[in-house]
This record gives structure tokens, sequence and C-alpha cells, in this order.
């Protein structure tokens, strides 16, 4: 029984692992300010991905269904294509932060300071990219249904009459 009290006291003093308790306020504060900033990012990162997706996604519905009934030259087309490739890379850039952000963690982790913030430097920048990939996206996106309003309305027959 004695030698069980004695393996249990060395166990309990010498934990790797703090407790919140033993830590002084300031550090409490700062690993408090690290979760929110980790958790941020996630969330933006997740929004990004969701944005790029679905537009990707909504655009292939759309040129499905589009394509087939109206006849539209390269200069319509090219924006769509080119609208396409901005939400299909933000995307991608999005998932690659995820894996970035995994990596900054990790070099965290283990107490490579100059490689983790090199790593949160990437993940930033690869953020910064996928953000501009669906403004991009966007403004092509926008570029197309202007060129492809002017093409349909050039197909249609004038009439003068009105529908009331």
């Amino acid at each position: 029984m004695l030698r069980r009290d004695r393996l249990d006291s060395r166990v309990r003093t010498k934990s790797m692992i703090p407790s919140a308790v033993d830590l002084p306020d300031e550090e409490i504060k700062k690993r408090e300010k690290y979760g929110t900033i980790v958790s941020m990012g996630q969330e933006t990162l997740k929004a990004l991905l969701i944005l790029n997706g679905a537009a990707a996604i909504a655009f292939l519905g759309f040129m499905g269904t589009a394509l087939p009934r109206i006849k539209m030259g390269p200069e319509v087309l090219d924006p769509f294509i080119g609208a396409m490739w901005g939400f299909i890379l933000g995307a991608f850039m999005a998932v690659f932060s995820y894996g970035a952000i995994f990596l900054t963690n990790c070099f965290s982790f283990v107490r490579w300071d100059r490689t983790s913030n090199a790593m949160f430097g990437v993940t930033c920048a690869v953020t910064l990219v996928a953000f501009g990939c669906f403004i991009y996206g966007g403004a092509m996106a926008t570029k197309g249904f202007r060129g492809a309003a002017a093409t349909l309305s050039a197909q249609l027959p004038a009439t003068t009459d009105r529908c009331p």
C-alpha cells in the first residue's frame, strides 16, 4: 500500500502539462487568444470553401442549362470559363489553406517557431488568394452575364407589342 501511494505522488508531481491553476494570468490570456484566432481562421476557411465551391457548382448547372439553348460566341463564353476557373481555383486554395493551417499547428506544437511563423504567413497568403479568386470569378461572371444578355437580346425577334 505504501508503494502505491509513492507512485501516485510521483506521477502527480511530474505532470508534463501544467494545469490552468499553475499558469500566470498572462499565459492564460495568450492561450485563449490563440484558440480564438485558430477557430476564427477555420471558420473563415469554411466560408471560403463554401462560397467558391457553391459558386462553381451553380455555374456548372447554369452552363449545362444555358449553353444548349443560347447561341453564344467566344466573347461571351470566355468570361464564363474564366469565372469557373476562378471559383475552382478558389476552392482549391481554401482546401490548401486547411492543410497549411494544420502544418502551422503541428510546427507550433513541436516548438519550431520560425517554421510555424513561416507557415502562418503561407496560410494567410493562400487565404487571400482564395478571396481574390472569388472576387475574380464574380467579376468574370458579371462580364459573361452582360455579354449573354446582349447576345440574347440580339437573338430575340423585335416586337412592337408589349405584354401587359
